[in-house]
């Protein structure tokens, strides 16, 4: 199973949680509970993981060659993640 850090923090002006995954830096998100932004959080670091696997794709160098294999036993890993908010400073 891939395991993920969420990062949860408190939105004190508007309320609600801003969520990010430590390991994606770019997947940030949020939500009006703790649930609802981690749930939120799985699917923009699902969503980043394929846009940064396609750009990735695409700013290969020409001179690079791509070899496509096939996954044996392919199955959905979910994503888990600690879902303990950071203590207040």
């Amino acid at each position: 199973m891939n395991k993920y850090t969420a990062i949860f923090t408190r939105d004190t002006e508007d309320g609600g949680w801003v969520a990010q995954c430590a390991e994606v830096p770019s997947a940030i998100t949020q939500g009006e509970t703790l649930a609802e932004a981690r749930a939120s959080l799985k699917e923009a670091v699902k969503f980043m993981l394929r846009v940064e696997a396609q750009h990735a794709l695409k700013s290969k160098p020409r001179q690079a060659r791509l070899k496509r294999s096939k996954i044996e036993n392919r199955k959905f890993i979910p994503f888990s993640f600690p879902c303990r908010p950071l203590p207040r400073r």
